[in-house]
């Protein structure tokens, strides 16, 4: 039985309500690997039924059943702007409007970060519709689609979020496909060093990059870490993410630690459970050496995002 005493959150949940058919097949890739894994190939089309069943949620019923059965408590929901033809800032709008709605209607339940990419047209305009009038609490960025976070126009988003005491997630290391060099740390660094009260989580704490990012973290109250995909390590080799994670929170401390999943995507390649259930263990199966309390545990499931998000 899940022991329940403390909170459960997921920073980075991909929430999406509103996805174009001929857009169907670049989503295709995010669940593929998760199949190669398992040792399976299936055709296209078995690709884009999966991708309708389990990605697209207009409204919101994947992740609130996802939450039932996991026992996940609160979910940032975000949204991700695709720079890509068919994706125009009118559906973008749309999108972020329907999962802020979504968490206005579950104000316990759900907190909402918006797509926004730097690059549109008027993208200080959305930051400002979105964040003062639906009353979003951050911005989710993906440079690896191409922007310099450090950017003009960047900075003018950050401007809008800064003012409103937003928070900014920001997709950190490298991704097959992306451009890896906008997702560097030191590009973090700048952010935060030009906007020193604005809180960062850095996602995926920088892949296999997580000792700058422990670095910066032991420097800068603001910045945070999520653990989005590291499910993958975890389950590769236990021992050796046990021993990741322990080192990485020597330099930034436990409490700069968020618990995430990249889901839905991910619980194809990792089982979400499986994923909470290594987290749950690590007291007990944890290295010499490399212990973990029930207390930190708990704080990297929950309670340091609740303190984050002013959860009470």
């Amino acid at each position: 039985m899940m022991d329940r005493q403390q909170i459960v959150v997921d920073v980075h949940y991909h929430f999406l309500p509103i996805i174009p058919e001929d857009f169907i097949d670049l989503l295709t890739g995010e669940i593929a690997y998760g199949f190669k894994k398992r040792g399976e190939a299936p055709d296209q089309e078995t690709l884009r039924r999966t991708a309708r069943e389990t990605l697209i949620d207009p409204e919101g019923a994947l992740v609130l059943e996802r939450d039932r059965q996991l026992g996940v408590d609160v979910t940032c929901i975000n949204i991700t702007d695709f720079p890509v033809p068919g994706i125009d800032a009118e559906l973008v709008l749309r999108s972020n409007k329907i999962a802020a709605d979504l968490a206005r209607r579950n104000p316990e339940k759900f907190f909402a970060f918006a797509g926004i990419d730097p690059r549109r047209p008027a993208a200080a305009e959305i930051a400002k519709t979105c964040l003062e009038n639906y009353g979003m609490i951050g911005i989710k960025w993906h440079p690896d689609f191409g922007f310099d976070p450090t950017s003009a126009e960047a900075y003018e988003v950050l401007k809008v979020l800064d003012k409103n005491n937003g928070i900014l997630l920001t997709h950190t290391g490298y991704l097959p496909g992306g451009r890896c060099k906008y997702t560097s740390l030191s590009q973090i660094c700048d952010i935060l060093v030009d906007f020193p009260d604005l809180r960062v989580i850095a996602a995926h704490m920088g892949k296999t990059a997580w000792h700058e990012w422990a670095g910066l973290a032991h420097d800068f109250p603001n910045l945070y870490g999520d653990l989005a995909v590291w499910s993958r390590y975890a389950d590769r080799n236990y021992e050796f993410f046990c021993r990741q994670l322990r080192e990485l929170t020597f330099y930034a401390g436990v409490e700069k630690v968020l618990w995430g999943t990249d889901d839905p995507f991910e619980n194809h390649t990792v089982p979400t459970a499986t994923f909470v259930k290594m987290m749950r263990e690590l007291p007990v199966k944890s290295p010499k050496g490399y212990e973990f309390s029930k207390e930190e545990v708990d704080l990297m499931l929950g309670g340091n995002a609740a303190r984050l998000l002013g959860i009470k």
